[in-house]
């Protein structure tokens, strides 16, 4: 076979359909180097390609803009001390739901991102490849400046996970859960299908946080010491609370006020359950 060819093969049914499949491959191997799967449906999550990891470091000063599009995948974002963005994705590919023939060029595994980058607004977005997206997963992990401003976050299909940064976060996912560990600021979260995870600290009067999910749970900390105004429904579910809400819990819809109550909070479940619960107990 010719450089930089690849075969994968599993076994089928009928001998006839295997040997019209090898002759399918060798034909093509003639013509190009590329990557061949045969793809059935007992392939494990990712097991069709290794992923091949994509780097990249960028200067982002304190405070900076961060948004990121992706199609489908984990994002994971952690804040540390420095006024840099690390990157680092990889791209997996699930097998599709029945038995086919496909053919990728030597590149296809490599992540295909777009991205426009200042020392204070940098844009990634994962470039789509139509029908395939379907079955392809670009897993993002990001350091980047604790302070910073994470906007247009959004993603089909995966689970999100955000750490240790202060500013402002917003959201869009359609499947999949979103957790928010050790955050302080303004958050905008909406979620299709799933749960979301939020813990908001060091709450400031100026701060608003909008969190809804379609079809799933909603589980925020706060402090103890919090003041704040909470909104919160959820009309096929039940509401409780770790603080005194002046209402008897558990509840459908709640409107209350925590101390002064300048910051908001604002929470729609429409298939789920609200819990607010008091962070580090």
């Amino acid at each position: 076979m010719g450089p930089g060819f690849k075969m994968r093969l599993r076994q089928l049914d009928k001998p006839v359909c295997f040997a019209a499949s090898c002759i399918l491959i060798l034909s093509a191997a003639a013509f190009t180097s590329c990557v061949v799967s045969l793809g059935d449906d007992h392939y494990p999550e990712g097991a069709w390609y290794p992923g091949k990891a994509y780097q990249k470091t960028w200067d982002l000063k304190s405070g900076g803009t961060l948004s990121l599009e992706n199609t489908n995948g984990n994002i994971l974002i952690q804040g540390w001390d420095k006024e840099k963005v690390d990157l680092t994705a990889v791209e997996k590919r699930n097998p599709p739901l029945s038995p086919k023939i496909y053919f990728y060029g030597s590149h296809a595994l490599e992540p295909k991102i777009d991205l426009q980058a200042s020392k204070e607004v940098i844009a990634i977005k994962t470039v789509s490849s139509g029908k395939e997206d379907e079955f392809r997963f670009i897993h993002y992990d990001l350091s980047v400046p604790r302070s910073i401003k994470l906007e247009n976050i959004r993603n089909g299909q995966g689970d999100i996970e955000i750490s240790d940064v202060f500013g402002s976060v917003q959201i869009g996912q359609k499947e999949g859960n979103i957790t928010i560990k050790n955050f302080s600021g303004s958050a905008h979260i909406a979620l299709g299908s799933g749960s979301v995870e939020a813990e908001v600290l060091d709450v400031r009067p100026e701060d608003q946080v909008q969190i809804k999910s379609e079809q799933g749970d909603i589980l925020l900390y706060l402090e103890p010491g919090v003041t704040a105004q909470v909104e919160a429904n959820a009309p096929d579910g039940n509401i409780s609370s770790d603080f005194n809400l002046n209402q008897v819990l558990p509840a459908k819809a709640v409107s209350a006020k925590l101390g002064e109550g300048k910051a908001s909070f604002v929470l729609t479940a429409l298939h789920g359950d609200i819990k607010i619960r008091k962070a580090g107990d």
